[in-house]
């Protein structure tokens, strides 16, 4: 009875804690840490703590009415607004904060949409986030240090200067428009398909891919410019140091992490893939609605195109539903095969089709053994396995 008081209580501090719109005001001002600090506290990590908690209450909260129009509603505002503010900055730091804000609303905005492949990929693009943006940030920790500021109107042309360092940055913030190959793409192409697959009414139908296309040529934008501002346009004006390359233990870590949105975009299935599977099976709903666990092969049999409609998308309970159906069956001609029962004998070795499967495929590995019994014999031999299955 009080699911929406403490619904409204938990969102307000996930909100809160993950710079959402109208509550994002402090985490441009956090940005007064060295930036080590401000990639691990502010930006890249703990400051997800707001849709990590979206994420593990999500079988507990979500699937319903008031998540849905809550959370989808602050993260599609957050993806716009903040997108749009990063493009207009002219501190380093300020823009890739509005940039972190506009990010962490596509993540819940994800989470909001009720779907399966949703949360795959809002876990999917915490993790891809965290990634690329802690290498940016340190990328603009390496241009303070070297520049002594951190002003986009006077840092120009530092390719020449500092082209290794320049190219891991541009490297980062192609990951962070989502470039195909980078990581980036691949959570941003999951969360532009859940938009439009979505069945909502009409508003939501046509807001949600709107707003996300409007946000993904924004993300483009100030992606661009911090790459053409900073490496490019013309020469240095008035810096309080001159530019030189920095140490190597200062572009140690930036490279590690550049490595790491070229390696999870390029094979995503062996680096990522055994982290994730873990990490979005914890996000999923356990409320019987017969998700299996996550994997590649089940995200491609629950995918879905713009054209289906509701009914002939294949959705993971009936998935299970199928793997219960053919094991009902088998059970109830081996029951009557070997012992000879009725009908009554029958329907007692059906499994109650109420309950949830976790794992279709599992259910289809125990049926294997019935499979093969001939559904009218009355002499209870069962069949030879087929030489080709």
């Amino acid at each position: 009875p009080l699911y929406e008081t403490a619904l409204v209580l938990v969102l307000l501090g996930a909100f809160t804690k993950s710079a959402q719109v109208p509550l994002h005001f402090w985490l441009p001002h956090a940005m007064a840490a060295p930036t080590p600090v401000s990639a691990y506290l502010h930006s890249a990590t703990m400051v997800k703590a707001g849709v990590f908690l979206l994420a593990r209450l999500y079988p507990a909260l979500g699937h319903s009415e008031p998540w849905f129009w809550i959370v989808s509603s602050v993260g599609l505002v957050t993806l716009v607004l903040g997108a749009y503010i990063a493009i207009f900055q002219h501190d380093l730091k300020g823009l890739l904060a509005y940039s972190t804000i506009s990010h962490l609303g596509l993540i819940t905005l994800l989470f909001g949409l009720n779907e399966p492949l949703a949360i795959v990929a809002g876990v999917f693009h915490i993790l891809n986030h965290a990634t690329f943006k802690a290498g940016l940030f340190m990328s603009a920790g390496i241009i303070d240090h070297e520049t002594g500021t951190r002003d986009m109107r006077r840092i120009n042309g530092l390719f020449k200067h500092m082209p290794f360092t320049a190219t891991l940055g541009i490297v980062a913030a192609a990951a962070m428009a989502g470039v195909p190959l980078m990581n980036g793409f691949l959570s941003k192409e999951m969360f532009f398909a859940e938009t439009v697959t979505k069945d909502t009414n009409a508003l939501m139908q046509w807001l949600l891919p709107a707003g996300a296309t409007i946000a993904g040529v924004f993300s483009v934008a100030y992606s661009i410019r911090f790459v053409h501002d900073v490496f490019f346009n013309g020469e240095p004006v008035d810096l309080p140091k001159s530019p030189h390359e920095p140490p190597v233990f200062m572009r140690a870590p930036v490279l590690l992490l550049v490595l790491m949105c070229v390696t999870v975009g390029l094979l995503p299935a062996l680096t990522v893939g055994p982290t994730l599977a873990v990490a979005a099976q914890a996000a999923k709903s356990a409320q019987g609605d017969g998700v299996r666990p996550y994997s590649a092969r089940y995200c491609s049999s629950v995918s879905r195109r713009p054209g289906d409609s509701a009914s002939s998308r294949t959705r993971p309970g009936k998935l299970a539903a199928k793997a219960f159906s053919l094991c009902s069956g088998s059970s109830a001609r081996r029951s009557t095969a070997r012992s000879g029962t009725g009908a009554a004998g029958a329907s007692a070795a059906v499994p109650d089709p109420k309950v949830s499967l976790p794992n279709a495929a599992a259910a289809m590995k125990n049926c294997s053994s019935v499979r093969n019994i001939s559904p009218g014999g009355s002499s209870g031999r069962l069949r030879s396995p087929p030489s080709r299955r």
